[in-house]
């Protein structure tokens, strides 16, 4: 009993670190159509193009670690050995990590975008 009990909240931890991860995943495709349009009002200014090329390399290397967890999610859902639902630590410790370098990021790349926006 006490087991399944692990296992119910193992597999709701994860379903709600999934929605989390769709959720950062559409923000940060938001933020990327926001960084399109403040390099499109200013195509004539290097240092708003060296800002977008950086800013644009960093959403897509926080997409794709989103697509490595959301992975690694899938994988500890599928192996329903006991090591697996005793030990979630490092997973839980990678996604915080994750959580707290995306909110960062996020308020970064808000200012870059409000402080060039026309």
């Amino acid at each position: 009993m006490e087991n399944n009990r692990s296992l119910i909240e193992a597999h709701q931890k994860r379903t709600e670190w999934t929605n989390k991860l769709d959720f950062y995943q559409d923000e940060l495709l938001i933020l990327q159509k926001e960084l399109y349009k403040t390099v499109d009002a200013h195509p004539d200014l290097p240092s708003i193009i060296e800002h977008f090329n950086e800013y644009r390399s960093i959403i897509k290397k926080k997409l794709d670690k989103i697509d490595e967890l959301r992975f690694s999610l899938l994988l500890a859902e599928k192996q329903l050995n006991r090591e697996m639902q005793d030990q979630p630590g490092a997973q839980y410790d990678d996604f915080l990590q994750f959580e707290i370098n995306i909110e960062s990021f996020k308020n970064q790349i808000r200012r870059f975008i409000a402080k060039n926006m026309k």
